[in-house]
This record gives C-alpha cells, structure tokens and sequence, in this order.
C-alpha cells in the first residue's frame, strides 16, 4: 500500500481526515441536502464544500478527488497500466432521485431527461476513474452492500498477485440518498442521536458518505520506483453467511471463519494482530454477532487485541466504508497510533472485547484486520502488516479454471432455440422467496440448477451477478411512496431487495451459497466482468466453486427511457435473458477451460493470445461492429468467424448468455477457440475460451 486518499465528513482530504479522527471528533449533524421531516433519525455524516462541478453525480465527484489523492500520495502522475476497481451501493442514485421522485417525467421526459437518467449506472463512477491511468487491463464495479469497498480491494489485491496488473488503484464511493437514508429509517435501523457501538445502551447507526481510494503495488514494482510502504495487505477473504437479507448470522461462525481465513492467507496467528477495526456499525444484533465472531477466531488474544470503530465519526458509509476504514488502518499502522471508539460509555457485557478508550494512543502495530458485513450476508475481511516486515510471498500458484455447466434465460421471443439451453421451467418455492422479483427468482433458480446438475456444495460455492441498475421501476415504487406518504409510507421489508447486489444475495441465501458473492456492473459487458471476477476466486482458491452471469428482465422504465440513449435493447415485456456457466478447477466433465479474460478502451485492440487454427474458431460478439472490429485490429481473430447475438442478447445480460452458448460449443467439439466480446461502459472486454482436449 503506497498511496490514500479519503473524502469524508472529517475532511476532503486524508490528513486532515486522519488528524481530525485520531482527535475524536463526530463527522456528524442534521441532514442538509434532503428533506427528512418525518424521519425518526434526521443526522447523518455529510461532506462539506464539495465541489460538484464537471462531474456527473456526487458519488463521481468524491471518488475522483479520493482517487486523484492516492495517487498523487504514492508518487504516480499517471500509472503506465493500473487496474481500477470501485465499491458502491449508490451511485448516482441522489440525482437519479430528482428524476425518479418526479411521476411527469415517465410520461413526457426529454431526451435530456433520458440522457441524465442514463448516465447514472454504478459502473459510470468507474468510467470516470479510468481516466486517471494511461491503460487500464483490469477494471471492475462491484456492489455487494456494506462490504463493497473491502471487496474491491480483495480483488485489486488478487489481480496485482496473479501479476496481471503492476499496481492497482481501489477503493469505494457512496453518496447519501433519499432512497437509503428512508429504507435504513423504515427498518428501524438509524439513531436518532450519534451512534455508540458496542455500548450496552446502542440504538443502530447514523448514514454516511465518502469516498476512499488506495494505491495497491507489487512489492518489486514498489521498489524500483523506491515508493514509501505504508503497510503491506497480504490477506483477505471474502464469504457470504446464507441466512437473512438484513440480519447477521447470529452465532458469528461464518464471520469468524472469514477471519480465520484471511489470517492464514496472510500467514498470520492471533497473536500477531493488534487491533481490529471492526465493521462496528451500532446495530444491536450486528455488534453482537461481530463480537461472537471476533472471540472465535481469535481467542484468548481478544482481551489483548484492541477494538475501535470509525463509524461514530465518519458515519456508516455502505459501499464506502470497507474501503475507508482499510485507509484508516493503513494509516494507522504508518503513524504508530491506535484510533479512539467515541461513544462507547458503558461496554455491553455480552460483548467482551477490549475496546479501545475515547482518545487515541501511541503504539507500534505490527498487523490489524478490518472486517466488513453487509446486506445479504456478504462479507470480506482485509489483513494488514507493518511496512517494517519482510514484504510478503502472496500465493504464486493459479488453479486452472474450467466451464462445469452452463444454465440459459429466455423468454418466448427468442430468436435462437440455444437462447433456452439448460432450463428445466422450474419454479421458485413461494415460501422462500416471497419478496423475490423476476430478476432475483431466475437468478435463484439458474443457481440452482448448476448446483444440481454438478453436483456441487453450496457451502463452498460463491456467485457474482451482474446488475447495471438495480430494480429501476421497484425503486421508483419505493420512492414514490416515499414522497407521497412521507417516511411512514414505505414498506421497510421493501428496502433491502432495491440494492444492486440484491440479487447476488437473495440467491445465496436461496440456495445456501457462502463463497465470494458480489454484484458486479459493466452494462452490456456485466457477464464477461462477472466472470472475469469470479474466475480469481476460482483460480486463488478463494472459493471451490463459482457461479457467474447475468439477468436481464423486462422494465417498463428502462425500456422506455434508457434504452434509446445507452443504446440497449431490453426484452419485450414478458420476458427475460441471461445465462450463468459453473466455474470450477477440476477438469472432469468440464465444458471448456478459460483461457484469458482481457478489457481496453473501446477504439483500442485487445492483447488477445494468437489463434491456432481460424476454422476451428469463433467470434461470439455483443458489441457494436465498429466497437469489435478496432478490438479486433492486427489479430489473428481478424479472420475467424463472428457470430453476432440477437436483439434479445443486446443489453447487460448479453455477454454472459453468450459465453455459455460459447462454452456448449466447445463441449460439442463444433470448436477448438471462442473469443466472446461485448462493449462495455467506456470499455471493451473479451473472454478466451478453449476445448478441454487441446488445452
């Protein structure tokens, strides 16, 4: 770690959001940039002075001054090749509100009103961060709620290990909102006074916003350029608990085992670690599981290790906040000083841990973990070293990855009989799913028949779903409840399943999944970054097995209004497309073995591996012919074949249908090669595909 930058309600900057933490002051005051009458909770963390202007979305505009921050903090005008990766929950959700608040625009908005609505997928925040580094091989959206900002950082890690990357710029953004602000309120989950975790006395906690970014490097690369470490990240683990969409496993065990298995990663022992920046959020069942899972995992160390939370001070900033309180970890291992927990006045006895006191200390710390929790049960927990330690022997060893079954989504419409491969037109139980849309349904039922049909335990399988926007039309549902009938007026069971990564976790918890499960987001190219994503896990270890692909149904909304702008062809009403294919490393029964993942500008040609014979090859593409033949330039694909997707394959699902139809030609013998190709935001992307047999 060579480079922070923070953007907080404790500063627009890190030093002086560091200093203003390690002196105890609360970030927090009543809300100023929405109305919250009628709300049981009217505080909240927010950042002041922000300049808005050339950016897009608030969210936009904190993550560029984090992320331009890190790198101007590790020495790095513009990074030759850097991967980008960004964890967010929100988005541009606080002006899509202004939009979807108002009922007129669905029947008379402008172009300009489609325009600004469709500018604000998670993955534009993304978009914009990429202009940072003069290449960008590697990049990623991911959402998977409270956790996103440290998942993002598990991944940058693994790319930067796996050497695809030199150096990796993560780190998570999120803006408050209407939306989350009302959703939090309605479950009964916001103090109305600053929040006191772990206090016997805890009422819930108070939003925040914010943005983080890290500089991630390879320890020779570190070296040549005689960068400063800060401290070293040499474990994680990511894992989802399988039980409740907002309710924490309540035993802690699979929390705890994350833990464990970020320590070993790093090949740490309890006793090494010295604190634990704990997820914390003030919640009274979240705080209690925590504990549970931190006296596991860590034993008898825990009457010795220190315990703080950042969220009194800087707010709970969902997405945001993995990758915000890594940041003040890793500064808190370069300054030699434990962070304060303000609030905390009388300990809960039900928790006994050794929190640390209201004022921070001076103190040499040799490791620390930070864990975060989020929606769905997903969770990731980060492993830090002093930069006085050996630099450390990250795994070198990649598993190879294979196609182990493949499950496509179809409605009636398709052009294709393949469009409908794999699907046995099961049902999802009612009882289990009674709050699931059609999105989350398919999804559920795609996972499980993978599941099935290898054989393969859930408990050791994750899954990534790509997801541009989450449910648009539901959102606006909830948001026009909300400013009709004021916060009273919203269904608080509605909330959780309005998130991007709502459908990632209703599945898990359908099917008992508790490897890695994230969403992801690329617009048309969601399922070949899916995938991309999920085979690191595969090839890490991180998990056994991985599900990956993509959903798309129909909305009204999207149909009618983004559509036309981004370019996208949404299914006709009634229907829906997608696929999901079974990552795994065993070679039996595989379909196809996954060669190389790759992404570059559009305009720009992919660093594709050659093609050993064209007339065993394909093409299977769905971007535009312009986007695909630039990618294409100078290529032995050039000459190979291309198989262009129907309409009912052109949007965020696409991709990932196309990779399956890939991989079940292969499995045939029809081919030796595919390359799958999508465009998508401000990106290009490609998977390589091989037959088994001539791997």
């Amino acid at each position: 770690m060579t480079g922070v930058g923070i953007v907080s309600a404790l500063g627009s900057n890190a030093t002086t959001s560091f200093a203003n933490l390690l002196s105890g002051v609360r970030g927090v005051s009543s809300v100023e940039l929405f109305a919250v009458e009628g709300h049981r909770c009217r505080i909240a963390a927010q950042v002041d002075g922000l300049d808005l202007s050339g950016y897009a979305s608030r969210c936009e505009a904190m993550a560029m001054q984090a992320a331009r921050e890190a790198l101007a903090h590790a020495g790095l005008e513009r990074p030759e090749a850097a991967a980008v990766v960004l964890g967010t929950t929100t988005g541009g959700m606080p002006e899509a509100e202004t939009l979807l608040g108002d009922p007129a625009w669905l029947a008379q908005g402008s172009a300009d009103v489609r325009g600004r609505l469709a500018s604000y997928p998670l993955s534009r925040v993304t978009a914009r961060l990429v202009e940072l580094v003069a290449s960008s091989p590697a990049r990623a959206t991911l959402s998977s709620a409270c956790s996103s900002g440290a998942a993002a950082l598990a991944l940058g890690a693994s790319w930067v290990a796996r050497r695809k990357v030199p150096l990796s710029l993560v780190g998570g953004a999120d803006a408050l909102c209407r939306l989350t602000f009302a959703g939090f309120d309605a479950l009964g989950a916001l103090d109305p006074e600053p929040s006191r975790p772990f206090d016997a006395a805890r009422a819930g906690l108070n939003l925040g916003e914010g943005a983080a970014f890290l500089v991630l490097e390879d320890a020779e690369h570190a070296a040549r350029r005689s960068a400063r470490i800060l401290a070293y990240l040499d474990g994680w683990a990511l894992g989802a608990e399988a039980f409740h969409i907002t309710q924490p496993e309540p035993s802690g065990e699979t929390a705890a085992s994350l833990i464990s298995q970020a320590l070993a990663y790093a090949a740490l022992l309890p006793d090494d670690v010295d604190f634990v920046n704990a997820h914390g959020t003030g919640t009274r069942h979240n705080d209690l599981a925590e504990g549970l899972a931190l006296r596991q995992a860590l034993g008898v160390g825990c009457g010795r290790i220190h315990v703080p939370s950042s969220k009194p001070q800087v707010g709970h900033t969902l997405g945001a906040s993995g990758a915000l309180e890594a940041a003040f970890t890793v500064m808190c291992i370069a300054a030699e000083t434990l962070p304060p927990l303000v609030g905390l006045q009388h300990p809960d006895p039900e928790i006994p841990l050794r929190f640390c006191p209201a004022k921070s200390a001076s103190m040499p710390i040799r490791s620390a973990i930070s864990t975060s929790f989020g929606f769905g049960g997903a969770g990731a927990v980060l492993a830090f070293r002093e930069p006085a330690a050996p630099a450390p022997r990250l795994r070198s060893a990649q598993r190879r990855v294979y196609v182990q079954g493949f499950v496509g989504v179809a409605g009636t419409t398709a052009a294709e009989a393949e469009l409908s491969a794999g699907r046995s037109g099961a049902q999802v139980d009612p009882a289990r799913s009674r709050r699931f849309d059609e999105a989350s349904a398919q999804v559920a039922l795609a996972a499980a028949e993978l599941l099935d049909s290898a054989g393969a335990v859930p408990g050791q399988t994750g899954l990534v779903c790509a997801n541009a926007y989450g449910n648009v039309q539901r959102s606006v549902a909830f948001l026009g409840r909300l400013f009709e009938r004021g916060r009273k007026g919203v269904p608080p069971a509605e909330f959780p399943h309005l998130v991007p990564g709502a459908l990632a976790g209703n599945a898990s918890i359908y099917n008992g999944l508790r490897g890695p499960v994230l969403g992801c987001c690329d617009l048309s190219a969601g399922g070949d970054l899916a995938l991309d994503v999920a085979a690191v896990c595969v090839a890490a270890g991180t998990a056994t097995r991985m599900i990956a692909g993509a959903v798309e149904v129909h909305d009204p909304i999207v149909l009618g209004t983004l559509a036309p702008v981004v370019g996208s062809v949404s299914p006709p009403t009634g229907s829906q497309v997608g696929g999901f294919v079974l990552l795994g490393s065993d070679e039996t029964d595989a379909w196809a073995e996954i060669g190389r993942t790759l992404c570059a500008a559009p305009g720009h040609a992919l660093s594709l591996p050659t093609c050993a014979d064209p007339r065993r090859a394909a093409v299977f593409s769905t971007a535009e012919p312009g986007t695909l033949s630039a990618a294409l330039a100078g290529t032995s694909w050039q000459s190979v074949a291309q198989r262009s997707a129907p309409p009912e394959l052109i949007g965020e699902a696409g991709s990932a249908h196309w990779i399956g139809v890939a991989a079940t030609a292969l499995r045939a013998g029809d081919l030796d090669e595919a390359l799958v190709v999508s465009g998508g935001d401000a990106a290009v992307r490609a998977t390589h595909l091989l037959r088994v047999s001539v791997a």
